[in-house]
């Protein structure tokens, strides 16, 4: 995590691999899977968007907690820091058998509201 080998590469990496997957499991069952049951328990369906690549969850395990999946996408961006939203999005709903998935173009670019494509 701060550039430092510890034994060896492949002992950093697997060590990295390791804590990497269990934040992305904590996350994606302690947030996603709570949010997912208790709106169940109520009668609600959950709808979330594909995970910031900042946040340390797989781009598609969070689909399991998801009943409506979300992306979105961006038009003329200067940099498309979220390159596999539609992806990742696609993809999760088909593995965890969505029937529902959405795409939204973000609206703001460039600090301007933009009103169409």
């Amino acid at each position: 995590m701060a550039g430092v080998v510890i034994g060896s590469p492949a002992t950093t990496e697997g060590f990295l691999l390791d804590l990497r997957r269990t934040i992305s499991e904590c996350i994606t069952e302690n947030h996603y899977g709570t949010m997912y049951r208790l709106a169940h328990e109520h009668g609600a369906i959950v709808m979330s968007e594909a995970v910031n690549p900042a946040i340390g969850v797989d781009g598609m395990e969070y689909a399991r907690y998801t009943d409506w999946i979300g992306s979105e996408f961006w038009v003329r961006a200067g940099q498309n820091w979220k390159p596999n939203d539609v992806c990742d999005a696609t993809a999760g709903a088909r593995i965890y058998a969505r029937r529902s998935t959405s795409a939204r173009r973000s609206p703001v670019e460039a600090g301007r509201i933009i009103r169409s494509p």
